[in-house]
């Protein structure tokens, strides 16, 4: 028995060029320009720039390898200079003399050369590379794009087609999103997995089934299912017997044929991508992968319906994991705003008169706020 009813699939334009991958080799496509699977929606083209092959993978496991080994290479660095020009200036009996002394703090460093001077210009510059490289790992990525509830597509947005990339290529790039740009973090590792679990188990293409085994790895795929009162790994090992999706460790992987990417995971792919638009959501994150999975997968629709989760149960509980994240996100931002408030119980930028006839009949709601006395507010995106 299906959980959900059959949709109407996606009309997804895709590359055959490159067999919806996006690169040839180690270079992007010449004819879909790496945008290897599309289509036009609320006046927008949506492609999936994501490439999914052994290669990619591991060029993108070797860049995080890489950027972590050149964090803490800098920060070593920078603690080493800075490390050693305290130690020799230690040394100096009038620097410590001294060190309370704004100007000999101003003549020392207008005069600072030498050994000294090449230590602590160097860990300055060391300092500001690793500052950047904070801020750069903090850039965020491209959003989901903003539920509209009056929002209507016009006739020719609606009746666009697209036959041929050359037609792509003409829309403005400011119309075109790579919603790839829009999965977390945690739900691109989850694709990764599921590509090498059906590259480890010998399969021609990776499906739903990969995608939905891949995903019970992830943490918050599997407190998902801990609510719906089963074990994670019981269901991996279901999914091991009955759709023959778990890797084959002893197995050598052939170095000339890899798996392709199939068109229910693509239909899964963009449909995590319209969840989180319906859910308005900010990202696409594993909820909206597991939901695309088991539609895409009428296997994993019935081993759910004889474990006893129908479609209530189901929707509810990823209910219940977007409702945690979005709040942990509102919690986050909103602890970065609240840095800068003045921490004195009344901020004199805002008011310069204080009020103690009032606070004897009223609450103040910024202290009771600051205190956590207010109740949390959810679902006010209509007001």
């Amino acid at each position: 028995m299906l959980l959900f009813p059959k949709q109407e699939p996606i009309k997804i334009f895709t590359c055959d060029t490159c067999k919806s991958i996006g690169f040839i080799g180690l270079s992007k496509c010449g004819k879909c320009h790496g945008m290897s699977s599309g289509h036009f929606i609320r006046g927008h083209w949506l492609f999936w720039s994501y490439p999914l092959t052994r290669y990619h993978l591991n060029l993108a496991k070797g860049r995080r390898v890489f950027n972590k080994v050149r964090f803490f290479t800098s920060l070593i660095l920078w603690l080493n200079a800075w490390g050693w020009s305290a130690y020799i200036l230690a040394r100096d009996k009038s620097f410590l003399a001294n060190l309370f002394n704004l100007n000999f703090w101003i003549s020392f460093f207008s005069n600072l050369k030498g050994i000294v001077g090449f230590l602590v210009y160097l860990g300055a510059l060391i300092l500001l590379y690793l500052w950047y490289r904070v801020i750069v790992e903090r850039i965020k990525k491209d959003q989901v794009e903003h539920f509209h509830y009056n929002q209507q597509d016009s006739a020719a947005e609606e009746k666009m087609e697209i036959s041929d990339w050359a037609q792509v290529k003409k829309i403005k790039s400011k119309k075109r999103l790579n919603i790839a740009d829009t999965f977390t973090d945690e739900a691109l590792a989850v694709l990764g997995e599921a590509y090498l679990v059906a590259d480890r188990s010998g399969k021609g293409a990776v499906t739903a089934e990969h995608l939905f085994y891949a995903l019970l790895s992830s943490n918050r795929i599997s407190n998902v299912f801990v609510r719906l009162g089963m074990s994670s790994g019981s269901l991996q090992k279901t999914l091991e017997n009955v759709l023959g999706a778990v890797p084959l460790q002893n197995t050598k992987v052939d170095s000339l044929t890899m798996p392709l990417i199939s068109g229910e995971f693509q239909q899964a792919l963009f449909l995590a991508y319209e969840e989180a638009y319906e859910a308005h959501q900010e990202y696409v994150s594993v909820t909206e992968l597991l939901l695309s999975a088991i539609k895409q997968s009428e296997k994993i629709q019935d081993i759910l319906f004889d474990l006893s989760v129908d479609k209530a149960k189901l929707t509810n509980v990823v209910e219940w994991a977007r409702i945690r994240e979005r709040l942990y996100r509102q919690y986050m931002k909103f602890r970065v705003s609240a840095s800068h408030r003045s921490t004195k119980g009344m901020d004199k930028a805002m008011t310069a008169v204080q009020t103690p006839f009032l606070n004897g009949f009223s609450d103040d709601l910024t202290i009771s706020a600051q205190f956590g006395n207010l109740d949390t507010c959810v679902a006010r995106e209509k007001e």
